[in-house]
């Protein structure tokens, strides 16, 4: 193990390079040198150097390919929460945005994509748990999702909304999945899959020292195929920003923005790579009502471009729930409450609750998505109706269901993904190489204090360091010891 050991060579390589100078006597190059059972010879130095590098290049590609293909699933706890008594007028006051896209107008992409139906049928999913046990998260859910809508994805705490979302996304590599996800009319191929999704995560992690125009071109540059021209990716570049209304700070940096204006950034920089289906997780999470109404009509503009929307959202306003097409409601246990249209001011949605004996109305001026989160349980610690039972003995999972085997058909409507030619990587490794070098080295340009920092300190440590060892004889062991240390510093 000792000539495999990294910090053996480059111990070898500072000794040799140290006692082999002028400085020391042969004899005593020899003897301390043979203190530590290190051989003579200058070629170790060089040994040492190769070695060093070798370990470098192979450790560095062994830790990329750990974290691109590695995934550890983390096992949760649910805490179960009693809801306070809500008032019996609650006041949602909508605000305006500027440049709010009319609903019904359909805006062109600034890049051609393949529009996507995607269709999950009996999907269920269990983990195991460290029991040994296998624990069921999802119970036969069936739904549908087309071009050009937005679909809000609800329900209880630990009714599994995000763990839904992240088994249709292909985000959870641990569990057993049963089901099928078909896209297109065809089973998903998570290598074509990934080519034409993009997943907006609750946190917002980018490089504080870029311009939000700049992280939108570096996304674009890394995660377009080089058939696009450069003119046709700034196209898309530009058209996202104004979806987005981030058009007026395209220049401003990102660590100077507001929260809501981040979580817009991180829906850019997912849009940039032109996905034809998009998922969101919780995107009003920790923002206000005017921040969070902000971004999600950002959002439905981007789903007016044809493409699918998916997005987990908790406890929305009346202004915000109304802004999506369809809900797909979760009970507790992963069963499914409720799929279909919400329909102008939530009315199918209410219409079906209605129809089902014993289901309380809904009063004057309240909060749709609050109802219905009351109406199935949800935070409530009160016996209710199981509405999974009646959604499945309804007309409306008749229909749903009849549509979702429809659309899971191939059809001349929909091309089929396996037809195009999706590189597995969008672009190649010089190109890689060079936009992440460009992106470094402007990070250090715009951070002063980290690079003065280095250029203080370092300077300082050669002249502390230097000035104590300052012609220090090497007479002795005890002084040749005192090199060793300057070493290891």
């Amino acid at each position: 193990m000792y000539w495999f050991s990294p910090i053996s060579w480059a111990l070898r390589s500072n000794m040799l390079s140290e006692f082999s100078s002028d400085r020391y006597t042969d004899a005593q190059s020899k003897k301390f040198l043979d203190s530590f059972s290190i051989k003579q010879g200058t070629e170790y130095i060089w040994f040492g150097i190769g070695i060093l590098a070798l370990y470098y290049f192979l450790f560095t590609t062994l830790n990329g390919m750990a974290l691109h293909y590695i995934r550890y699933e983390k096992y949760k706890g649910v805490s179960v929460k009693t809801a306070t008594d809500k008032s019996d007028d609650e006041v949602y006051v909508e605000v305006g945005t500027p440049s709010a896209p009319s609903s019904g107008v359909v805006k062109s992409s600034g890049l051609p994509f393949t529009p996507s139906n995607l269709c999950i049928k009996d999907l269920e999913y269990f983990v195991t748990l460290p029991s040994g046990e296998e624990k069921q998260l999802l119970r036969g859910i069936t739904a549908h999702f087309e071009p050009g809508r937005m679909v809000a994805l609800m329900g209880a705490t630990g009714a599994g909304k995000t763990t839904l979302m992240d088994v249709i996304a292909g985000r959870k590599t641990g569990g057993r999945i049963v089901g099928d996800i078909i896209v297109n009319g065809e089973p998903k191929n998570p290598a074509n899959f990934s080519r034409i999704t993009a997943y907006c995560e609750q946190m917002d992690i980018h490089s504080e020292a870029a311009s939000i125009y700049e992280a939108l071109v570096f996304s674009a540059n890394l995660r377009l195929p080089p058939t696009f021209t450069k003119e046709e990716r700034m196209n898309l570049v530009n058209e996202t920003l104004e979806l987005l209304e981030l058009s007026q700070i395209a220049g401003a940096m990102v660590g100077s923005l507001s929260v809501e204006q981040k979580k817009r950034v991180t829906i850019g920089v997912e849009v940039v790579s032109n996905p034809s289906i998009l998922f969101l997780d919780e995107p009003t999470s920790g923002l206000d009502a005017r921040s969070a109404l902000i971004v999600m009509r950002g959002v439905q503009s981007i789903a007016r471009t044809g493409r699918t929307v998916l997005c987990t959202i908790h406890q929305p306003s009346i202004s915000i729930f109304e802004l999506f097409d369809g809900l797909l409601l979760l009970q507790k246990g992963g069963y499914t409450a409720y799929f279909g249209d919400l329909g102008v001011d939530s009315v199918k949605m209410l219409e079906y609750f209605a129809s089902i004996p014993g289901t309380m109305e809904i009063r004057p001026q309240y909060n749709p998505a609050t109802y219905m989160l009351e109406v199935i349980g949800a935070g409530i610690g009160r016996d209710v109706k199981d509405y999974s039972v009646e959604y499945k003995n309804s007309e409306l999972y008749k229909s749903n269901r009849e549509r979702t085997l429809e659309l899971a058909e191939v059809s001349d409507d929909f091309v089929c993904h396996s037809t195009l030619n999706y590189r597995p990587i969008a672009t190649g490794f010089w190109n890689q190489l060079k936009e992440l070098t460009k992106k470094q080295q402007l990070t250090y340009w715009r951070n002063p204090q980290y690079n003065f920092m280095r250029m203080f300190l370092f300077p300082l440590f050669a002249v502390i360091f230097g000035t104590t060892f300052y012609q220090l004889s090497a007479a002795s062991v005890k002084k040749i010891n005192s090199h060793i240390g300057l070493i290891y510093n």
